[in-house]
């Protein structure tokens, strides 16, 4: 390369200016500007939100139309289907349980609580269920919802949200630190020692023994040992967190204020912010299908979608480890003909907002022909593949840039 197209190759490099990009999450259009306060699919295409509305979705998430409506302060704050049939919705003002048994074509009341909230709502069958309410109590069916029943607890603050193991084990969340366990369906519950006195939202178990809760100022609780003993995780945000769960033993997702979305691979000891795009809303409700399928939602009519588990699409994360530092490696093979691998490390970034990654490919001139990575991406190692189908033999060259960081290598297609 001359010295000419040396000077233009790199005034080309410095002028480069990332752009923030949806990441592993797309906004999907909800139609309302209710804060969607929790989300409920049971297959990949059949789904439900609440707010003060209910809306389904038949095709993922893409459509969605208007079940349920109350014109009151009502609000929804959980949703629960057993099938693509029956399910349950619970909310407040005055608190409220409604029941479906076609889909959602038809919704019938089945208690009216003008005292209590009713805040999350979890079925073991088609007839036994569990429904958390504010000051201390649940509510119980055996029949399927046309009787139920009030258990008062050891707490008197509310209880916000219910997640059981099996037909007989469960735990709730509640206010000043609070969390419950029953080991007989909820006829009975004790009380345990979270080790915090604030507001816990949501509680998840992946297993008997391991389980974790979110809260306040970005609470990230869990035990090993069914609740005995709770530990403090490092969330790595002082934003408040309303929702948890795991899609297996090492991978779970956490939600919260300012459009915080926290993924782990690693049962919980590292939390990694994934990008949503969403600014300053909250985001209220979070479920997931799979290791690659889910969905949060949140105010003002917020819902998200991942299909590749909140991960850039395109990008293939090999490695969760924490590198120490920024490094591109050299393509392989190299030579190519068409395809070749590019892999590169990211490490963690505290700095506010984080930091964007661009990966990028240069002809000889200098002149960007196409890019490979404009995210916002966690800490670890990663692999992209370029297709060099469309372009000439010769010599081309890939930059990664983040921050003031900035590495190029030379990669070579031969045809």
């Amino acid at each position: 390369m001359n010295m000419r197209k040396f000077i233009v190759f790199w005034l080309v490099m410095l002028s480069v200016s990332p752009v923030f990009s949806q990441s592993g999450w797309i906004q999907l259009q909800s139609g309302t500007n209710g804060h969607l306060t929790s989300v409920y699919f049971v297959d990949n295409n059949t789904g439900w939100v609440v707010s003060g509305v209910i809306l389904k979705t038949t095709n993922g998430g893409t459509n969605w139309v208007k079940q349920f409506e109350d014109t009151t302060n009502f609000r929804f704050y959980g949703v629960y289907f057993l099938n693509i049939s029956k399910g349950y919705a619970v909310g407040g003002g005055p608190g409220k349980i409604v029941k479906t048994t076609n889909s959602g074509i038809n919704w019938l009341i089945c208690i009216v609580d003008s005292s209590r909230s009713f805040n999350s709502v979890h079925f073991f069958n088609e007839n036994t269920g569990i429904v958390s309410m504010s000051q201390g109590r649940v509510c119980r069916t055996t029949n399927g919802g046309v009787n139920w029943n009030y258990i008062i607890t050891p707490t008197a603050h509310s209880i916000v949200s219910v997640h059981f193991l099996d037909s007989y084990t469960g735990y709730a969340s509640c206010d000043q630190g609070i969390i419950l366990k029953t080991t007989n369906s909820g006829l009975d519950w004790m009380a345990l020692n979270s080790g915090v006195n604030y507001f816990l939202s949501d509680i998840f178990f992946t297993n008997g023994n391991t389980g974790y809760v979110t809260g306040k100022i970005g609470t990230i609780l869990k035990t090993i040992n069914g609740g005995s003993n709770w530990s403090s995780l490092l969330s790595g945000t002082g934003n408040d967190l309303h929702e948890v769960n795991f899609t297996n033993s090492e991978t779970g997702y956490a939600a919260g204020d300012n459009g915080t979305l926290l993924k782990t691979t690693t049962a919980g000891a590292n939390w990694n912010s994934q990008f949503t795009g969403i600014g300053n809303n909250w985001l209220l409700g979070l479920f997931f299908l799979n290791n690659n399928t889910g969905f949060a939602t949140g105010a003002y009519g917020t819902i998200l979608k991942t299909t590749t588990g909140g991960e850039p699409s395109g990008i293939k994360r090999i490695n969760s480890t924490i590198p120490g530092n920024y490094y591109l490696h050299q393509n392989y093979p190299n030579p190519f003909n068409p395809v070749t691998k590019i892999k590169f490390s990211v490490p963690l970034w505290r700095g506010e907002g984080g930091r964007i990654v661009t990966l990028k490919i240069y002809d000889i001139l200098g002149r960007e022909i196409q890019t490979l990575v404009n995210e916002k991406l966690n800490p670890g190692t990663y692999e992209v593949t370029f297709d060099g189908s469309n372009f000439a033999s010769g010599v081309y060259f890939y930059q990664l840039r983040a921050g003031d960081f900035s590495e190029t290598k030379k990669l070579i297609l031969l045809k």
